[in-house]
Parts: C-alpha cells; sequence; structure tokens
C-alpha cells in the first residue's frame, strides 16, 4: 500500500512536491512520511498571487501572498523589480504592478502622473542635445574647407583651426607696407582634380582667399545661430518631429 504526501520547505513551509510514501513494514496502516512532509491535503483552487504553506503547529494548509514572477515597478524610481519570497506584497517594498506609461510619470496618489519637472528638465535636456549637434554639424562644416576662384578657378581650400590661423597670418602679411612687387606667399590648395599642392598666392590673390574663407565661416555661424534659435524657440510640447524638422 502506498499514499500520496506532500513535501514543504523546512524554513518556510511552501509547497514543494508531491510523493509517494509506501506503508510501513512494521505497523499496519502506518505510511513512511519523512520530515518536511504531510499527508494533508493541499488546498484546492489557490488563486493567482497565492501561494500554500503548510503549518506545523495546526497541521493545516494556508495561502499566503506569491509575488514572485509578477512583473513590478518600483513607485519611486518606475524601475522594475522583482520579489523573490513568498509572503511579501508589493506595498512592503514600494512596488506596483502599474507599469509607467514613460521615465517622465510620477508615482502620485497611487497612480502614475505626467511630472511637470521631470518633462521640462527632459526637454532642456532634449533642447541642449539639438543644439549641440547642430554646433557639430556645423563645425565639421566649417572644417571641412571652402572654394575660392582666387587663382583663376575654383580651388578648396582647408579651414581647420591651423590653417584659419596660417590663412590669417598670411593676409596680415600680404597688408604689411614695403612688399616687393612680385611677393606671393605659398598656402595649401586642391584643384579640381583634387591634387593638393602649395600654390603661390599674391597679396591680392591670399587676401581673396581670407575674404571668401571668413564669408564661408562666417555664414555657417549664422546658419548655426538661426538654427539653434529655432531650437531654443519649441515649446515644450514639442513632438519629436518638430525637433527632427530642424535639420542642419
Amino acid at each position: 500500500m502506498s499514499k500520496t504526501i506532500f513535501n514543504y520547505n523546512h524554513e518556510n513551509g511552501e509547497y514543494l512536491s508531491s510523493t509517494i510514501a509506501d506503508e510501513s513494514p512494521l505497523e499496519a496502516g502506518a505510511y513512511l512520511i519523512p520530515a518536511n512532509a504531510t499527508d494533508v491535503p493541499l488546498l484546492a483552487n489557490v488563486p493567482p498571487r497565492k501561494t500554500q504553506i503548510f503549518v506545523e503547529s495546526t497541521q493545516s494548509w494556508q495561502l499566503v501572498d506569491d509575488w514572485r514572477n509578477v512583473p513590478l515597478f518600483d513607485k519611486q524610481t518606475g524601475k522594475p523589480v522583482s520579489i523573490t519570497g513568498i509572503n511579501i506584497k508589493p506595498a512592503d517594498i514600494g512596488a506596483t504592478e502599474l507599469q509607467p506609461p514613460s521615465a517622465l510619470h510620477s508615482w502620485v496618489n497611487d497612480h502614475w502622473a505626467l511630472d511637470n519637472t521631470k518633462v521640462n528638465a527632459a526637454f532642456v535636456k532634449k533642447q541642449a542635445d539639438k543644439v549641440a549637434a547642430l554646433a557639430a554639424a556645423c563645425r565639421a562644416e566649417i572644417l571641412a574647407g571652402f572654394v575660392c576662384d582666387a587663382l583663376g578657378d575654383n580651388h578648396h581650400y582647408p579651414a581647420g583651426d591651423l590653417d584659419q590661423q596660417n590663412l590669417t597670418a598670411s593676409v596680415v602679411d600680404s597688408t604689411l607696407p614695403g612688399l616687393p612687387v612680385d611677393w606671393t606667399t605659398p598656402f595649401l590648395c586642391a584643384d579640381s582634380n583634387n591634387q593638393w599642392a602649395y600654390r603661390a598666392h599674391t597679396a591680392a590673390q591670399i587676401q581673396q582667399v581670407g575674404r571668401a574663407g571668413k564669408a564661408a565661416i562666417l555664414q555657417r555661424l549664422v546658419k548655426n545661430a538661426n538654427l539653434a534659435a529655432q531650437v531654443m524657440a519649441l515649446p515644450n510640447t514639442a513632438t519629436d518631429a518638430q525637433f527632427d524638422a530642424i535639420v542642419w
């Protein structure tokens, strides 16, 4: 003869598994039930978020809370949290089943509400990021150089930080009194075949290059300032599409 018995955790009494106990060979009607097991039948129809534990003092099964494996969210941070033990409720750890609609929501009066402080902070950061991205695009276009036809046809001139310094020095040098009639200065540029070389420029030519370089850089700086102003003029209700519409 045998009968079904129910094993439980020796620490908290939680039901673990069902096994078969054999009848004792020494005593008819008695069964070999090991420690942390019982032949008391389990409770039927255990509801969700509950589990049963065996209480040895009353020799009975009782229901306790079981929120393990239930997605929960911290009411302070909105981040996912979990319960790893039994007989613990979400309220015990400051959590809720309700998922925050966004990172801009805070827990207020038992529900998630849009937090204006977070909304404003997120908007300010979004503006700053957009302005920074535009400034980076502006700088990249400036550093890419400019075109000038001072040598008779279009040549591409570099405009890195050192290149701008060299161009300024060359222009200043070209304006000094007492220059020889045949004065020239070599300056790096690329022809239509993208062949880079230091080509001789007269005073008038290097000054024309200087003016072209200044105009090209200033044009980009003004464009960047205007685009940044558009970003800063957006309301804090602006959508991603409105931000994306402002492009370099």
